[in-house]
């Protein structure tokens, strides 16, 4: 009998170890995935904050030096200075945020390369400005369209970005919902099981109590 008890003993205790490490491998999975997702959704947000402020600081600049243009005053360029190496050192940062996305890669360099033409265009009609010498419509003409550009790379890497970013909120709701459940469910499994193996040994020592006191009731009848 006592081998019996110890055999039942070895066999519910194994099944709860193992109900036990399928609950923590779960749990583990679903944490584990939910932490990623988080991680890559707050990775997004960066990459599109910072191609906002690239933005926004390239506006300000040329805002900045059509001021000066048209009032002749120096006061208006103080945005101006070091808004272009601002705004590098950005799409710098978004080039190193993006290393394993080859679509962003592709355009962060373009980018760069449409900003430093920019600069330099707005620079050349600044010292035009400075230097009293004519400053055309087609330079004018010229600046625009190099704004526009960039602008337009930027809002593709912006809605690539947001693409991605609506991705992978989509996979953190899932495993938001489906993680509680899941625990949820394992954990009532295991609580069943447990019982099982309490009622199991219960009956176990019932059948141990009884069969002792069957065989005293016997040794006393002698």
């Amino acid at each position: 009998m006592k081998s019996g008890l110890n055999r039942s003993l070895q066999y519910w205790f194994g099944i709860s170890i193992f109900i036990l490490v399928v609950i923590s491998a779960v749990s583990y999975t679903f944490i584990t995935n939910l932490l990623e997702s988080n991680k890559l959704v707050d990775h997004s947000n960066v990459v599109i904050q910072k191609l906002e402020k690239a933005m926004s600081v390239i506006k300000d600049a040329e805002t900045s030096q059509r001021g000066f243009m048209l009032t002749d005053q120096r006061d208006f360029l103080q945005p101006y200075r070091g808004a272009y190496q601002n705004a590098s050192f950005l799409l710098s940062q978004v080039q190193q945020l993006t290393a394993n996305n080859l679509y962003q890669q592709h355009y962060v360099l373009l980018a760069k390369r449409l900003l430093n033409n920019e600069a330099n265009v707005l620079d050349e009609m600044i010292q035009k400005e400075e230097t009293r010498d004519t400053v055309y419509v087609d330079d004018l003409r010229l600046g625009k369209s190099m704004m526009d550009s960039l602008r337009k790379v930027i809002n593709k890497m912006e809605r690539q970005e947001t693409e991605l970013l609506q991705l992978q909120l989509r996979e953190l709701n899932k495993y938001t919902s489906l993680a509680p459940v899941t625990i949820i469910i394992t954990s009532i499994v295991a609580v069943a099981v447990s019982l099982l193996f309490f009622l199991n040994i219960s009956k176990g020592i019932d059948e141990k109590e009884a069969m002792q006191k069957l065989l005293l009731s016997g040794e006393c009848g002698r």
